[in-house]
């Protein structure tokens, strides 16, 4: 990929965070990256920069979690189809098929290795995100490294 993503990031764990732009950083992914700690900012900062390729969020954060940010997102008619991964420790059957319900383009679950870690999002960013992504098929949608 050439062309310059606009990423926000929505995680309330600044270790998260650092682990999240280090990967990036290390796979050379062009992109600006915007971190927002909870779904207020997030939204402030969507508001604000208005050309968002690609959003990643955490399910399990303060105040409003990402089910309620992801509904949220996705009844603002403008950002409706900006593509979004959650990007989130939990495996947990609800919160995957929630988020699918909620329009989620992927579920990445954490992976604990820094390899797999780059190996995860190395698969989402060998997608074309400037061109529209429906969401997939429920038995693609997880994206889980943690087993290697």
């Amino acid at each position: 990929m050439n062309e310059s993503l606009n990423i926000l990031l929505v995680e309330d764990d600044p270790d998260d965070v650092f682990f999240f732009s280090r990967a990036v950083r290390e796979l050379n992914i062009a992109c600006a990256l915007s971190v927002a700690a909870n779904c207020r900012e997030f939204l402030a900062l969507l508001e604000a920069r208005k050309d968002v390729d690609l959003v990643f969020m955490d399910i399990n954060m303060p105040q409003k979690d990402g089910r309620e940010c992801l509904k949220e997102l996705k009844s603002i008619e403008e950002y409706r189809n900006v593509p979004v991964i959650t990007f989130t420790g939990s495996r947990s059957e609800r919160d995957i098929d929630d988020m699918y319900a909620l329009g989620a383009h992927y579920h990445i679950i954490k992976p604990f290795s820094a390899i797999n870690y780059k190996l995860a999002l190395k698969t989402v960013f060998g997608i074309d995100w400037k061109k529209a992504q429906p969401p997939l098929l429920k038995k693609n949608f997880v994206i889980d490294f943690t087993y290697t």
